[in-house]
């Protein structure tokens, strides 16, 4: 009897260890599966303030709204910060390198988007400057009665 207690009680605590640890098991996937499903919400953010950006970028260019660079600053910091959130967030998994990547290209972007502003500036200086140095012509020839030069300063202002 004694016998037979002893393998039914030793039967029922390794029922019970196999329940806990299975439950333990399963607690760790759920949580795991929750901080997946925060990281994919954190990318689909990121996608979010990238697609914005691009919009703020256009408008940047077209100088289309006058706070346009303000908006395109504020959500390059935004990304930026998120991004310093996910790398906190996703240790120990695939994401580091992927996010190391994600940042070089993100400071590589800005970098080259302010050469392109500082770019379009002084190409936007040199047309204001070609513009003037061309009614100064214009006055010139003007005022000195030489009309048969007209033509070619046309000529030269329609290239």
């Amino acid at each position: 009897f004694y016998t037979i207690a002893s393998v039914l009680v030793f039967l029922f605590c390794l029922s019970y260890i196999q329940v806990a640890y299975f439950i333990n098991q399963q607690s760790h996937i759920a949580a795991q599966g929750e901080e997946i499903i925060g990281l994919e919400r954190d990318i689909h953010n990121l996608l979010n303030l990238f697609y914005r950006l691009r919009y703020w970028e256009r408008a940047v260019f077209t100088q289309e709204f006058q706070d346009a660079e303000r908006h395109f600053g504020q959500i390059i910091v935004q990304m930026k910060s998120q991004l310093s959130n996910l790398e906190t967030r996703s240790i120990g998994t695939f994401l580091p390198r992927e996010l190391e990547r994600v940042v070089n290209v993100l400071a590589s972007y800005e970098k080259d988007f302010n050469r392109l502003i500082q770019l379009n500036t002084e190409h936007r200086l040199q047309r204001t400057r070609f513009n003037s140095s061309y009614q100064l012509l214009t006055s010139s020839i003007l005022g000195s009665r030489r009309l048969a030069l007209l033509k070619p300063l046309l000529i030269v202002r329609n290239m």
